[in-house]
């Protein structure tokens, strides 16, 4: 049988190996990290958890989709959280109630990473540093040895994906010339935390700042726990503050900037937390897509690409992508005659 290799276990390579497994298929997930999930992180802390990466999930368009955001919900993967955007503007801070409501994770929403790589085979802290061909095999070196592969699946963002390629495919770039197109927004993340839980306002989930030039998002991460011992708070910042300050060596004094920006925006309290602490997204949100369900190619071996950046970015995006994936390379392959 084919031996099917996923580089990246997000949740577009977690549910594409679900899909492939659930139909025996041999696969392998590599992932560089210490953890599967992807941009849907959380982070320990000060003896708390904060959902550093995607913040919460929402139903969407597509009905694969919302069956498995019900099978979430059902397995009390995640939990509803909240129907409420508050819009803060020059004009102040405006309530907005959304049709489909926020759902996230009592214990962070890597939970659900989690849960999608259940029982099948990840290897993990495997970082590839080389795609090759062999013998008429994809051979995948990294950082825990060789592997190979007759069916290969990346699902990095798009451009570590063609950094991965572009030697091994000189003589077929129409394969990958495609990926050139896509574009990210990169976000720098703040995380906060207060030892008073009433310093932070309870009924203030979300928060979506419209005229800020440093700050995008604001959560409130506590609300999502039940009786925290204390306050958490995240920060996105815009777009424009991470393409500026991304490469900084010291992310300190970014971090104050972003931390004086909330004082000057909600409380002046927020802008002293106990601790606090900054990630970089460099690949956080997609900008431009491809527009496409799927992509693949037959030559020189099978190769195919999934994530959120072929259909227009988010987890429905990378989710289905998983899924389309997988029913290619079942029914080219696998398909009973």
């Amino acid at each position: 049988m084919k031996k099917v290799v996923i580089i990246g276990a997000g949740i577009a390579g977690l549910a594409c190996g679900r899909e492939l497994s659930r139909k025996g298929v041999e696969t392998l997930i590599l992932e560089k990290a210490a953890g599967v999930g992807g941009r849907v992180a959380t982070r320990r802390a000060q003896d708390t958890w904060l959902d550093h990466g995607l913040p919460y999930l929402q139903t969407g368009r597509d009905a694969r989709y919302n069956d498995w955001l019900k099978e979430l919900l059902d397995q009390q993967v995640i939990q509803y959280w909240t129907e409420n955007r508050f819009l803060l503007s020059v004009h102040g801070l405006a309530t907005q109630v959304e049709e489909s409501p926020f759902f996230a994770s009592s214990q962070g929403l890597s939970q659900v990473g989690k849960y999608l790589a259940r029982e099948q085979n990840i290897r993990l802290q495997t970082k590839v540093v080389q795609i090759e061909i062999k013998n008429d095999r994809w051979w995948i070196t990294s950082n825990q040895g060789e592997f190979e592969a007759d069916i290969l699946v990346m699902t990095p963002p798009a451009p570590q994906t063609y950094d991965l390629l572009v030697d091994c495919l000189s003589n077929f770039p129409e394969v990958i010339n495609p990926l050139r197109n896509v574009r990210f927004d990169s976000t720098l993340t703040l995380l906060a935390g207060y030892t008073n839980p009433r310093l932070v306002p309870y009924d203030w989930e979300m928060i979506e700042s419209k005229d800020s030039q440093v700050l995008r998002y604001l959560f409130f991460n506590s609300t999502k726990q039940d009786n925290p011992s204390y306050a958490s708070l995240i920060l996105h910042s815009t777009a424009q503050f991470a393409e500026e300050y991304l490469d900084e060596q010291d992310l300190a004094p970014i971090g104050e900037m972003m931390l004086q920006e909330l004082g000057h925006l909600l409380l002046p309290q927020l802008a002293k937390p106990n601790w606090w602490q900054v990630h970089r997204w460099r690949y956080s949100r997609v900008a431009q897509s491809l527009e496409l369900d799927s992509l693949g190619s037959y030559l020189p071996l099978p190769l195919f690409f999934a994530g959120d950046w072929l259909a227009g970015g988010g987890v429905e995006s990378a989710y289905l992508a998983g899924l389309n994936t997988a029913d290619e390379i079942i029914e080219a392959f696998f398909a009973s005659p």
